[in-house]
């Protein structure tokens, strides 16, 4: 159905592409395109008193870094959202989640529904507007790393359709959402959280732009700090693990200064180095690297830079 049981916010729409190869299950390309953004709640109503139900919250960054709307990036939009009262995104980042403008993306949660047989849903802006593409309930409990099969009827709330733009669309968007009922899904298995070796631990980099951007920046879990290098090749930055780790997965979190060609290395003494990962076509953004070695030390070692500035990282999480 149409945008509706809204209060707050203001709508817009584009006509720009988004990439919806990255999330499972998306919500149709017009949802992406269209958006409320603000402040604003949603109070979504005949639901089922007391019953579980998942909420997928769609977005999708269409106006920070995208055609036709203005220069930005990460940090450009950051927001909170609360389900039922309580936070479930905080200091919320689409780009930086999404890796870039004009890429969809989803994230889930369970609620109950209240007496009255609601959910509230609530954006709030702590930097240019909150926004959302689109909002989905099903009925039950999603899977911790899957999404639900949906199975709209004609019975069903569903809000898969576009929000229409305002005449005079305002400096930054938000979308409207979907509400679709879907299969009722099996309990989850508890997964793991995984835990970030690399946090917090010594670094160390080949050179600093300036002592604003030192190497510790790109390991302090903070995504609006950064460390910076000089502009020239090669460059490196590196973290001491304090002891040998096996290590699976590489996330790197570019600035806009990111590395087109580079290595991710392991070493035990910081002098030999064994390359588990290597590309010439990085794309910058927020690459996921799947690797497969052990070390103590590990760095990212650019070759030929993105562009003609140096190497810049918000966060190199190691695990």
């Amino acid at each position: 159905m149409a945008d509706t049981d809204v209060s707050g916010g203001s709508t817009a729409a584009v006509t720009n592409t988004v990439d919806m190869s990255r999330v499972s299950n998306p919500a149709p390309q017009a949802v992406y395109q269209s958006e409320r953004y603000g402040n604003f709640t949603y109070t979504v109503p005949g639901l089922t008193p007391g019953a579980p139900y998942g909420v997928r919250l769609h977005f999708a960054e269409i106006y920070w870094g995208a055609p036709g709307g203005a220069s930005g990036g990460i940090g450009s939009r950051v927001f909170n959202a609360a389900i039922n009262g309580t936070q479930v995104l905080t200091n919320y980042d689409i780009y930086a989640d999404a890796g870039g403008a004009d890429i969809a993306t989803i994230k889930q949660f369970q609620a109950t529904a209240g007496v009255s047989g609601t959910i509230t849903i609530q954006y709030t802006t702590v930097t240019n507007n909150a926004k959302s593409s689109g909002i989905e309930i099903v009925p039950g409990t999603l899977p911790p790393t899957a999404t639900p099969t949906s199975t709209a009827t004609a019975t069903a709330t569903s809000t898969n359709t576009p929000i229409p733009p305002t005449a005079t669309p305002t400096a930054t968007f938000t979308p409207v959402p979907p509400t679709a009922t879907a299969t009722t899904m099996p309990t989850p298995t508890s997964t793991p959280t995984p835990v970030n070796l690399a946090l917090n631990k010594p670094a160390t980099a080949s050179s600093l732009e300036s002592s604003s951007y030192p190497a510790s920046y790109a390991v302090d879990g903070n995504t609006t700090t950064r460390w910076s290098s000089q502009y020239s090749d090669p460059q490196w930055l590196q973290v001491d693990l304090g002891t040998t780790r096996a290590i699976s997965k590489v996330v790197l979190r570019w600035e806009s200064a990111y590395g087109k060609s580079y290595q991710i290395q392991v070493s035990n003494d910081a002098t030999t180095w064994t390359s588990v990962y290597s590309t010439t076509t990085g794309p910058g953004g927020t690459e996921t690297l799947n690797v497969t070695g052990s070390g103590r030390y590990i760095r990212m070692y650019g070759t030929v830079r993105g562009t003609t500035y140096g190497y810049s990282l918000y966060e190199f999480e190691v695990y």
